[in-house]
């Protein structure tokens, strides 16, 4: 029977380096509405009171699906159609 060669240290780091690298969590693009109200636990009755998904509609009011009651609530137009 045939031992792995190299160091004992060697050969683990290099099993803890390739688990990791299957385990990875994949890469999220750009946060969804519903995960930007999902991460502070935000409810529905909630949303017009909050700063940061205020700021967070602003800026991605163009290019994400955000209701279109909130966009009424807080004034904001949209530029073309989602």
């Amino acid at each position: 029977m045939s031992q792995p060669k190299g160091f004992p240290w060697q050969r683990s780091a290099a099993i803890r380096i390739g688990a990791n690298l299957t385990c990875r969590p994949r890469p999220s693009f750009r946060p969804l509405f519903e995960e930007v109200v999902r991460k502070p636990r935000l409810s529905p009755a909630d949303y017009e009171g909050s700063l940061t998904l205020k700021e967070w509609v602003r800026k991605n009011k163009d290019q994400k699906y955000i209701p279109d009651d909130l966009l009424k609530r807080w004034g904001f137009e949209v530029k073309g159609d989602l």
